[in-house]
């Protein structure tokens, strides 16, 4: 999702007509003692930084006649939100702020977890191709399945993939044994 939230203090976006020389738009930059911080060649356009009060400029700039606009540069910012209908009565993920990690990744295959408990059973359908050897610190030796279901049904919900049970949310990450 991505949401409009406010406009840039110090910039605003410039487009000159498509006759108007570099020479004219640097003269015209340097008589309002605004300065071109960005230029997209593809779409014609400039991102203009000044000092001064934006509308003000935006206002006198639009009014030239090598201009054919200009606006406000605003701010986006894009932000996951689970496709989980449930998502709204979870307090834990904002408790723990996963909602934040959730815009820097959603999954990586180099991302592994440790699940500390009593074991995971290996040949769960939903864990077996995620897992990779463990180590049983309990009996001191490599044998890690789980005798009571705990640590099964903890790596699963670390596991758990959202398309497939649309009533849960997770990290979609690599289940470490």
């Amino acid at each position: 999702m991505v949401q409009a939230s406010i406009f840039a203090q110090d910039q605003f976006i410039v487009k000159f007509n498509d006759n108007v020389d570099e020479n004219t738009i640097a003269s015209i930059h340097k008589k309002y003692k605004c300065e071109a911080s960005y230029c997209s060649e593809t779409l014609g356009f400039q991102v203009v930084t000044t000092a001064k009060n934006i509308n003000k400029m935006m206002k006198i700039y639009s009014e030239l006649d090598e201009v054919e606009y200009a606006e406000q540069n605003y701010v986006f910012e894009a932000s996951y939100i689970p496709n989980d209908s449930f998502y709204s009565f979870q307090y834990r993920p904002q408790k723990v702020s996963v909602p934040s990690t959730w815009d820097v990744t959603q999954s990586n295959a180099g991302i592994r977890i440790a699940i500390l408990d009593r074991g995971v059973q290996p040949n769960c359908p939903d864990l077996a191709l995620k897992l990779v050897p463990g180590y049983n610190f309990i009996d001191n030796n490599t044998d890690t399945n789980d005798f009571n279901g705990h640590g099964t049904h903890v790596a699963g919900l670390a596991a758990l993939l959202a398309a497939r049970l649309k009533s849960v949310q997770s990290f979609k990450i690599r289940v470490t044994q």
